[in-house]
């Protein structure tokens, strides 16, 4: 009996081991280094500011652009527009919240959030959608604790803002939340330093709610709170450093040679949007790995129960 009885301890133990764990594969992913067509640039800072220190006239856009969704169809009611995908979309049982679409301003361009699986579709004048391939980075990659970017959406034609949750070992603790921008053209990636608004203690869901139409303001909801604060974004990315033309081109040129020169073709990245061929996040499919081996532990304490129990008649 007392056999029986460390065993099952065991078993209790590898079973947290493995559905609570981070495994391998995951950081892997999140520690891999900045990919050849990635530029990290330094954070750039964000000020507090009051409601009554910027242009009253100053208009704030709508981080949805006028895109709302439901589990598996994106509507842009002003337009018309409405179309159904087969992915899950991003979704809190609210279509009209759009949490999982942004339509640029300029109305082109639409992102599609699937977990960490983005999808792009280019919108014509006429109403007409095409979904294009689409390379954005799934990870920080800054210096500090790694954690996979979600929740794209439009500030301007060309620059996207995502949510990073940093989380422990385990996944479950919220340690910090964090804002990143992505110039799509530049392939520029940088952080929002948010430590000038001395925010209080305790890690908390940090989202866009609006940028200004100039972009040097943006409106933050913190937890229950949303905050007003500048961020010059447009001539931050004009300043950063980045890859001169003929980098920017090389790597462009780079996407279209064989795979068996190491790098990504244009196929492979279409595969990497397309719904068929990954229909789940990296999260997902990391935690779908860990249910045979859970299934296997359940096994051998349902054959255990079952070996006491004859023992016992």
């Amino acid at each position: 009996m007392k056999i029986i009885s460390l065993t099952l301890t065991y078993l209790y133990f590898v079973l947290n081991a493995f559905g609570h764990g981070r495994s391998e594969e995951m950081s892997q992913m999140l520690n891999a280094p900045v990919p050849d067509w990635l530029s990290v640039c330094e954070p750039l800072k964000v000020m507090s500011v009051s409601e009554h220190s910027f242009p009253t006239n100053l208009l704030f856009r709508p981080r949805t652009g006028g895109a709302a969704n439901s589990r598996n169809r994106v509507q842009i009611p002003d337009r018309g527009i409405e179309f159904q995908v087969d992915y899950q979309i991003d979704w809190t049982g609210n279509n009209s919240e759009g949490l999982g679409v942004s339509l640029s301003p300029d109305g082109s361009k639409l992102i599609v959030n699937s977990g960490t699986n983005p999808h792009l579709y280019e919108i014509t004048t006429g109403g007409e959608h095409k979904e294009v391939p689409v390379r954005l980075p799934k990870v920080t990659y800054d210096p500090g604790q790694k954690g996979f970017i979600t929740g794209w959406s439009w500030i301007s034609d060309d620059i996207l803002v995502g949510t990073a949750e940093i989380t422990d070992e385990r996944g479950h603790e919220l340690l910090e939340s964090r804002l990143y921008l992505y110039h799509l053209k530049k392939q520029l990636l940088t952080r929002l330093d948010m430590s000038e608004l001395k925010l209080p203690e305790g890690a908390e869901v940090m989202e866009i709610i609006s940028p200004s139409s100039d972009l040097e303001y943006l409106r933050i909801r913190l937890g229950e709170n949303i905050l007003t604060v500048k961020a010059d974004i447009k001539s931050a990315f004009n300043t950063m450093n980045r890859p001169n033309e003929s980098q920017i081109s090389n790597n462009t040129t780079n996407d279209q040679i064989d795979s068996s020169s190491g790098k990504q073709t244009n196929e492979s990245i279409s595969l990497q949007n397309d719904p068929k061929a990954n229909s789940k996040s990296i999260p997902d499919q990391i935690e779908y790995g860990i249910w045979p081996m859970i299934a296997l532990l359940l096994a051998i304490i349902f054959g255990i129960f079952c070996f006491i129990m004859k023992k016992r008649s």
